[in-house]
C-alpha cells in the first residue's frame, strides 16, 4: 500500500456518506461514497448482504462456503482481507468467521462434516468447530476466530465486517459533448473491485459495466487493485453514465 496510509489510516479517516453498501448475487459491496448525503455510519464496519439462495452449499444445515476478495496462494490471500466463512447452522442460525488461522494466519477450509464437522487449516492442521472454536491444534485449543453479527432479513444475511472501508471520489468527467462520472478510489493491491448502481435508497444495488478510460465503452466488469490513494494520478479510474441514482464502488466477493 502507499507508505503512508495504512489500513488503520483509511478506517480513522473514511467518511461514509451512503447509508449502506449493498450485496446481491455472489459479490458483495463494501462502504463507498457517492453524491447522496445520508447520515454518516461508523467507518469501522462494513455492512455485507448475501442473498442466501445464490449458494447452494447454504440451503441445507451444515452448509458451508468461503466467500474471498482475492485469491489465495500458499495458504494466504493475495489480497489485504481474509475470506469471509459463512456456515448454516438451522434455518434461522448462521454463523459468519474470519478464516485467518489462530496459529500462523493461513486461510482455514470451510466446514465439512455437517453441523458437527470440522474446518480445518491446510498448514498445520489444526481444527475449529462450525462456530469457530479451536478443538485441535496447534491453534491455541478453546480459543475462537473471529465472528461477525449477522442478521438474517427475507433470504437475506446481513454481515458486520469490520475494517473493510476505503474512501472513494465522484466527480464530472467530459469525454467530447458527452459527460460522464469518474469514479476514483483508494484500492488494495489484488483485491477486485466492481461498480453497483441503484436509482434510489429503497431499491437494491446491482452491478453495473464500467469503462476504465475515458472514451472507453462501458464493457468492464471488474479491475484489480494497484495500492494507490483515490488522489493519486495512477488512481483506479471507473467511468459510468452520469445517471440519476447511486453508484458504488464496491470489494467483489467470490467463492475461493
Amino acid at each position: 500500500m502507499h507508505e503512508n496510509l495504512t489500513r488503520r489510516d483509511i478506517i480513522k479517516t473514511i467518511l461514509v456518506t451512503s447509508a449502506t453498501s449493498i450485496i446481491g448475487g455472489k459479490t458483495w459491496a463494501a462502504k463507498a461514497i457517492s453524491e447522496v448525503t445520508a447520515n454518516a455510519i461508523d467507518p469501522n464496519v462494513g455492512t455485507a448482504r448475501i442473498l442466501l439462495s445464490s449458494f447452494t452449499a447454504l440451503n441445507n444445515n451444515g452448509g458451508s462456503v468461503r466467500l474471498g476478495s482475492s485469491s489465495i496462494s500458499g495458504g494466504f490471500p493475495l489480497g489485504l482481507f481474509y475470506p469471509i466463512t459463512i456456515n448454516r447452522l438451522s434455518a434461522t442460525d448462521y454463523v459468519a468467521l474470519d478464516s485467518q488461522c489462530l496459529h500462523e494466519g493461513c486461510v482455514v477450509g470451510a466446514l465439512s462434516g455437517g453441523v458437527n464437522g470440522h474446518m480445518t487449516c491446510p498448514c498445520h492442521g489444526s481444527t475449529y468447530t462450525a462456530r469457530g472454536v479451536c478443538v485441535g491444534g496447534p491453534a491455541p485449543v478453546g480459543q475462537v476466530l473471529r465472528n461477525y453479527p449477522t442478521t438474517l432479513e427475507g433470504g437475506i444475511l446481513k454481515i458486520d465486517v469490520a475494517d473493510q472501508g476505503f474512501n472513494t471520489v465522484m466527480t464530472q468527467a467530459l469525454n467530447g459533448t458527452e459527460t460522464r462520472l469518474e469514479l476514483r478510489w483508494d484500492s488494495f493491491a489484488s483485491v477486485e473491485y466492481e461498480v453497483r448502481y441503484r436509482p434510489n435508497f429503497a431499491t437494491e444495488a446491482v452491478k453495473v459495466n464500467f469503462s476504465s478510460t475515458l472514451s472507453g465503452s462501458f464493457t468492464t466488469t471488474f479491475v484489480t487493485g494497484n495500492d494507490t490513494l483515490a488522489s493519486d494520478v495512477a488512481a483506479r479510474r471507473a467511468y459510468v453514465p452520469a445517471t440519476d441514482g447511486i453508484y458504488q464502488v464496491a470489494i467483489r466477493l467470490r467463492s475461493v
